[in-house]
């Protein structure tokens, strides 16, 4: 049933990881556009809550680790915080809620939060249609996110067009700031490629080996990397480069938060990396990047955001070669220069 008119408030679910989130960010956008008096509500992981602060418009950010799932390097989520965060949902109050996780879990908890909900807009599946008001199937053909994304919008408003993704980074200014700084006393050059080793399954990294080739024709050319990931990722960086003392690291130039991470990105004249968070964050954030796939879904979850973007696609890691990478890249820059 659609509404007659734009509600006070409206929460957006997303308790899945950081890319998840980057996708939400098409939903804001589109509904800001659409209902521009409305206030939003994101409801997120508590590890990605730096992320929901760079979310366009400001929303409020519920944040609380999920008692049913893992966010990457943290244990199960526990009772006490998601409980007072459910707690804090209806205290708000949202006659709308959009459940962008597919977890029918997540549709539980929404509607346990008792928020005084109008509607409760999900997808569709046997338990969670228990838990919403109004479902709608996904798609059984591969279909960019946004597009998918907007098709969840379909009981709510007359427009729901594929919407790029993207993130405000108007509050990385004072951390982008101090990486500059930083980077003037240590180099004497500030212009550098953001590079992510790194991904969920290693079955679909590339071997490091590469990747260091690619710092260092990268640091010849006077655009040196910066390695964003996780201390322990950042560790095996460190350790397979030895000494070489043109590659900087998120955790050496920022104390490697997450929104540090953003930072390091945003500056960045380049991100390559392989289908993950960080490469969904650049190009929410408008940075030209390559994402590598080897596999995944690039039909799917291609970069989507404002910036220039491509793409390479391999069934395994050990098909893709470094010229293959830098002939990419060569290309992807050639296209900024048009």
């Amino acid at each position: 049933m659609r509404l007659h008119s734009p509600p006070q408030r409206c929460l957006l679910v997303s308790l899945d990881n950081i890319g998840d989130l980057v996708f939400a960010s098409s939903v804001l956008t589109r509904l800001q556009q659409t209902w521009p008096n409305t206030q939003f509500g994101v409801w997120c992981k508590d590890y990605a809550r730096d992320i929901g602060g760079l979310l366009p418009g400001s929303p409020l950010i519920h944040a609380a680790d999920p008692i049913w799932d893992r966010a990457p390097g943290r244990p199960r989520g526990s009772w006490l915080p998601f409980l007072r965060c459910m707690r804090d949902i209806h205290a708000v109050g949202y006659p709308v809620a959009v459940i962008l996780s597919r977890q029918w879990r997540a549709s539980l908890a929404t509607a346990a939060s008792g928020a005084g909900f109008q509607q409760r807009v999900g997808y569709a599946g046997r338990k969670s249609n228990l838990w919403l008001s109004q479902t709608i199937a996904r798609n059984t053909t591969p279909e960019p996110v946004t597009r998918e994304l907007g098709r969840l919008l379909a009981p709510l408003i007359d427009d729901t067009t594929a919407t790029p993704y993207r993130l405000d980074p108007t509050t990385l200014g004072t951390r982008i700031q101090a990486l500059t700084q930083s980077r003037r006393k240590r180099h004497t050059m500030t212009n550098y490629v953001a590079l992510h080793a790194f991904a969920g399954d290693t079955r679909r990294c590339l071997g490091l080996p590469i990747w260091l080739q690619l710092g260092r024709r990268l640091s010849a050319r006077g655009t040196p990397p910066i390695w964003i990931g996780s201390k322990a990722e950042m560790d095996q960086i460190r350790a397979a480069a030895a000494e070489d003392y043109s590659f900087d690291y998120v955790d050496r130039c920022s104390e490697g938060t997450l929104m540090d991470t953003a930072a390091v990105i945003a500056g960045a004249s380049l991100f390559v990396g392989h289908d993950s968070g960080p490469l969904h964050i650049a190009s929410a954030l408008g940075i030209p990047c390559l994402g590598l796939f080897l596999p995944g879904e690039p039909l799917r979850t291609f970069p989507q955001g404002p910036g220039a973007s491509c793409v390479l696609t391999h069934p395994s890691p050990s098909c893709l070669s470094i010229d293959e990478i830098w002939q990419k890249i060569a290309r992807l820059e050639s296209s900024l220069d048009d």
